[in-house]
């Protein structure tokens, strides 16, 4: 069933929650509704908007038609090995518009591995799979087999194998302008482990469960959330998007220079030789903790968050300050940081 309302307030549909009106909001809750919209044109130019946890609306009122979807079920489909009748693996089809988070909830509390380390990212899973969310020394991307997406060209579903998603940090092929104009996801299927498989590469959350016996899923869970917790503001207590900047990704011979100069910074390399900075640290040292512009402010416990401090910034007042940022890191290390949050 399609639901169609105009002139909407969809600040209390991010989490940013900076003020926006958008001229018309669109809710879908099937693919045959899908179709009825493409037939009537308004999948044209068309966006997405889910739990609202990437974007930032920068032009009010919003012309694009906006597309919610309310398709909100999941399914688990045990996968039964042939020889000996064990499920060490289990497959979950999960709709487009369930929050990510409810489903790590979930499938820890059923004992299963894999989203375990991504625990409190807010948004839902049809965002999670475009953007290839992670955290933690863990991503998206390590348990998705396959995502299904409307095709507006063709006007049915395409199931996507992952080996075809072209997913990397905080990147997927949904990410380009053509495909994002093109395809609208509306299922991401994933597999999970019932054998024990915690990821540990990232050294605080190692240590933080390294005293458990019996480790599960729950325990890395309730450790990731009480680090989150400890340095990042809670949804709706402040408006924020999150990591507002990607960590840059340099070049060998870039990275081992910046690291000569900078001992004491974050540098990690990846396996195709690149390096990965932190650019926390970047914004931190180059100076830009205690900036301002009007509402929007860095979080203290964490200068990668920029945030609506009292729910009184605009989205001005938020590019501004994202601009001094990268303006300042840039002057002081050489290094031109990117945005993660989507601008519309």
């Amino acid at each position: 069933m399609v639901s169609t309302a105009t002139d909407c307030d969809i600040a209390p549909m991010t989490t940013m929650r900076v003020p926006a009106v958008a001229d018309r909001l669109v809710c879908f809750s099937s693919v045959a509704d899908l179709s009825r919209l493409r037939d009537q044109g308004l999948l044209d130019d068309a966006v997405v908007i889910g739990g609202g946890s990437n974007m930032l609306f920068v032009s009010s009122p919003v012309r694009r038609t906006l597309l919610h979807p309310a398709m909100r079920t999941y399914q688990l489909t045990p996968v039964v090995d042939a020889s000996d009748g064990s499920v060490r693996q289990v497959v979950m089809h999960v709709d487009a518009g369930v929050v990510l988070d409810d489903i790590v909830a979930i499938t820890c509390r059923l004992g299963l591995w894999g989203l375990e380390n991504l625990s409190l990212i807010p948004g839902h899973m049809g965002g999670a799979a475009v953007q290839n969310v992670g955290a933690y020394g863990a991503e998206l991307a390590d348990v998705v087999i396959a995502v299904d997406a409307y095709d507006k060209e063709s006007g049915s579903v395409v199931s996507i194998p992952a080996s075809q998603l072209d997913y990397g940090y905080r990147h997927s092929m949904f990410k380009g302008a053509a495909n994002a104009s093109r395809y609208i996801v509306t299922a991401v299927d994933i597999c999970l482990s019932t054998s024990p498989a915690p990821r540990l590469g990232y050294k605080a959350l190692a240590e933080a469960v390294a005293g458990i016996d019996g480790l599960t899923p729950q325990h890395m869970r309730d450790a990731v959330i009480a680090m989150r917790r400890a340095k990042l503001p809670g949804v709706g207590a402040v408006g924020s998007v999150g990591s507002y900047f990607k960590n840059p990704v340099v070049g060998s011979a870039e990275g081992a220079a910046f690291s000569a100069v900078n001992p004491e910074a974050p540098a990690f390399r990846q396996p195709d030789g690149m390096v990965k900075l932190s650019a926390a640290w970047l914004i931190d040292h180059a100076g830009c903790r205690d900036m301002r512009v009007g509402g929007a402010s860095l979080w203290p416990s964490q200068p990668l968050v920029l945030v609506n401090d009292g729910f009184k910034a605009s989205a001005a007042d938020v590019v501004a300050l994202e601009e001094m940022i990268r303006k300042r890191v840039l002057e002081a290390y050489g290094i031109a940081l990117e945005c993660e949050v989507v601008k519309i």
